[in-house]
C-alpha cells in the first residue's frame, strides 16, 4: 500500500523515500550500473522487445495498442511484458504477447524473474511508466545491460535512457501520449489503430452472456449502471443514483438496468434494490475482472464514473455516458478517445459529486439517440 501524501506525515515519509532512492541511484551509477547501447539502433533487426507496465489496470489497457501495432509492423518480433497485480489479467491471454512477468515490487521476490529477463538478451527494454522513477532506471538498466533502453516521459532521468519520448502527456490524449513510443520504432500513429482490444477466453464471456440473455427474455435493452469508483473524487452520491434511476425507468419502460459494483460496495446495490422494481438488478456476485470485462460485450449501454470500467467499455465499443471532473488537464489526458463514449463534466474541478442527475440523464439520452441514428444509417 502506498503512502498517503494527503497528510503531512505521509508527505514527509514520501520525501524521505525519494531522497533514499536518489542515494541508491547515485551508488548504482558509481558502480557503472547504467550502460548505454553501442550498436546501431535498427528496430527492423530487433528479435525481442520487453515492455514494463506494472501499474494500474487502465494504464495497461491504454498500452495495448502499442503491443498490437508493433506486432502488426514487425510480425516476427517477440513481445514480452512486465505487469503487476492490478493489470495482469488484462494481458494474460493476449496472443501478441509471448511471455508475461509478474512484478511484485519486492526486490528479493522479484530477483529470480529479473535474472530470467536479463538472460533473454532483449534487443531493447521499454519503460512505459511516466515520470522520474529510480526503480525504473535500475530495473531497466539491469535487464537491458548494454542493449537499448527506451522510455516515455522520463523527465530528469531521460539521460539514463538511449531514446525517450518527451513528457507531453497533457498535450495529447493519454493513449497517444504513451503510444508515441511507437515513433521510436519508425511507426507513425497515423498508420495505427489506437483503439484498445482485450483478448479474453470463452469462459470469461459466459457470465455476461447468460446474465444479459436472461434479462432480454423480458426487456428490449440492458443498460449497465456502475455504482463504484476507485478514487474519492470519482464517487457519485447514492441519492443521485436514486434520482437518475427514477428518470431512466420512466423514460425507458421496456429496458432493464444492471447495477455494477465493487465487491466491497454491494451495499449500494442493496439500497437501490429495496426501492426499485424487477427492472433494476445487480450483476452476479463474485465475478473477476475478466468476467466483468466480458460483460461489456453484451450490454447495450453503460453509465459510469470515470474508472477502469470506461477503458473496458471502450475496448468493446460499448456506447457510454461517463462522468468526469471539471479538471481540464485531466480531461484532456483521460477524456474519451472512443467516439462511442460521451463525457459529462462536473462543475467541480476535482470531484464529480456536484454533477446533477439531470445533466447525466440528458447526456445518456444523447448517447442513445446517436446510437439509434447510427443503426438506422447502417440499415439503409
Amino acid at each position: 500500500m502506498g503512502l498517503d501524501t494527503r497528510t503531512w506525515h505521509g508527505r514527509l515519509l514520501k520525501s524521505i523515500e525519494i531522497g533514499f532512492k536518489r542515494i541508491v541511484l547515485k551508488v548504482f551509477l558509481f558502480f557503472g550500473g547504467v550502460r548505454k547501447a553501442r550498436r546501431k539502433f535498427d528496430p527492423a533487426e530487433f528479435k525481442k522487445v520487453l515492455f514494463i507496465r506494472h501499474d494500474k489496470l487502465g494504464d495497461m489497457v491504454i498500452s495495448l495498442p502499442i503491443f498490437h501495432n508493433l506486432k502488426k509492423f514487425y510480425p516476427e518480433v517477440q513481445i514480452d511484458v512486465v505487469c503487476g497485480k492490478d493489470n495482469y489479467e488484462i494481458v494474460r491471454t493476449d496472443p501478441h504477447i509471448t511471455n508475461i512477468y509478474y512484478y511484485h515490487k519486492k526486490p528479493l521476490r522479484d530477483w529470480k524473474n529479473i535474472q530470467i529477463m536479463k538472460s533473454e538478451n532483449y534487443d531493447c527494454v521499454v519503460d512505459l511508466i511516466f515520470g522520474s522513477s529510480v526503480t525504473a532506471v535500475i530495473l531497466v538498466s539491469i535487464i537491458a545491460g548494454r542493449r537499448f533502453k527506451l522510455g516515455v516521459g522520463k523527465l530528469d532521468y531521460a539521460k539514463y535512457f538511449d531514446r525517450t519520448v518527451e513528457f507531453e502527456r497533457y498535450k495529447y490524449p493519454i493513449i497517444e501520449a504513451t503510444g508515441r513510443v511507437l515513433n521510436l520504432f519508425g511507426i507513425d500513429l497515423k498508420d495505427c489503430d489506437m483503439r484498445p482490444r482485450i483478448y479474453l477466453e470463452e469462459r470469461d464471456f459466459e457470465a455476461g452472456r447468460e446474465f444479459v440473455a436472461e434479462l432480454k427474455k423480458k426487456y428490449d435493452t440492458v443498460v449497465c449502471v456502475n455504482l463504484s469508483a476507485g478514487r474519492p473524487g470519482r464517487i457519485w452520491p447514492l441519492e443521485k443514483y436514486f434520482k437518475l434511476i427514477e428518470m431512466l425507468l420512466d423514460e425507458y419502460p421496456e429496458w432493464a438496468f444492471a447495477l455494477n459494483y465493487a465487491p466491497s460496495e454491494f451495499w449500494k446495490a442493496e439500497k437501490l434494490l429495496k426501492k426499485y422494481n424487477s427492472r433494476v438488478v445487480p450483476i452476479p456476485e463474485g465475478l473477476n475482472i475478466r468476467q466483468v470485462a466480458g460483460m461489456m460485450k453484451y450490454y447495450d449501454f453503460l453509465i459510469t464514473p470515470d474508472t477502469s470500467l470506461t477503458h473496458l467499455a471502450s475496448a468493446f465499443d460499448l456506447p457510454s455516458a461517463v462522468m468526469f471532473s471539471g479538471d481540464e488537464r485531466n480531461f484532456g489526458e483521460w477524456g474519451p478517445y472512443n467516439p462511442k463514449i460521451r463525457a459529462v463534466r462536473s462543475p467541480d474541478l476535482k470531484h464529480i459529486e456536484q454533477l446533477e442527475p439531470e445533466a447525466l440523464f440528458s447526456a445518456f439520452k444523447g448517447v442513445v439517440a446517436e446510437e439509434k441514428a447510427a443503426s438506422h444509417e447502417k440499415a439503409r
